[in-house]
């Protein structure tokens, strides 16, 4: 049987003089995400080159857990932390393993 999991993958660009409060958010995010029904995986990642890119990768048992994340109040309030301090909106993409 195939794993249909979701599979979300986010990039976050910090302003340049925000580094530090984007990385804060995003850690705060990790142990509420962890405990939320569905969580499957949920990790951050800081680029070793470009200390501005973050990406979030997490996988969703259901596309309907994944919805459910989006609108928790945990994940509003980083949003609207973030919104202060990204240079650009954050791309964040879903995905379901087809393979």
């Amino acid at each position: 049987m195939l794993d249909r999991h979701v599979r979300v993958v986010a990039r976050i660009i910090a302003q340049p003089d925000a580094i530090d409060e984007v990385r804060s958010v995003l850690i705060d995010l990790i142990e509420p995400t962890r405990q939320e029904s569905g969580c499957v995986a949920y990790e951050v990642l800081q680029a070793d080159d470009r200390p501005a890119q973050f990406v979030v990768l997490e996988i969703w048992a259901t596309r309907t857990d994944f919805q459910q994340h989006m609108e928790s109040d945990h994940f509003n309030r980083a949003a609207d932390r973030l919104a202060k301090v990204v240079a650009e909106t954050p791309s964040i993409l879903s995905y379901t393993d087809i393979s």
